[in-house]
């Protein structure tokens, strides 16, 4: 280029161009990273959402010690979610006459998945 001509050579141009790549490159990367943590959330907030109505539906009901955290008991567990397992345990509470110690753990179905596995404990009178 002669001096005093205006423009960019083709050198600085693909300068440019490099470094503008490499920023959206991070740009692309921030934003797959987001969908996926956005992905998690929701599926931790449906975790907990099965507990707390597990949960709920067993206050209204009649207690019966039972249950396994660590396998499917009749009675005592729920696979209608397609994406969870359910399943709660019973037993009688240690504090107070009448009260019922209550655990409800939340697992993924896929062990693939990136989920959350949630566990709730409660003492029922």
């Amino acid at each position: 280029m002669k001096f005093g001509e205006k423009g960019l050579t083709l050198i600085e141009c693909l300068v440019a161009m490099v470094v503008t790549m490499v920023g959206l490159l991070a740009v692309f990367q921030l934003i797959a990273l987001s969908v996926q943590i956005e992905n998690f959330s929701y599926r931790s907030i449906e975790a907990n959402n099965l507990a707390v109505n597990k949960l709920e539906e067993l206050k209204v009901g009649t207690l019966t010690n039972g249950g396994s955290l660590t396998t499917d008991v009749s009675g005592y567990s729920d696979t209608s979610n397609a994406n969870y397992i359910v399943r709660w345990q019973i037993s009688d509470g240690t504090v107070g006459v009448g009260t019922k110690y209550v655990v409800v753990q939340v697992f993924p179905q896929n062990a693939g998945v990136k989920q959350a596995e949630v566990k709730l404990e409660t003492l029922i009178r």
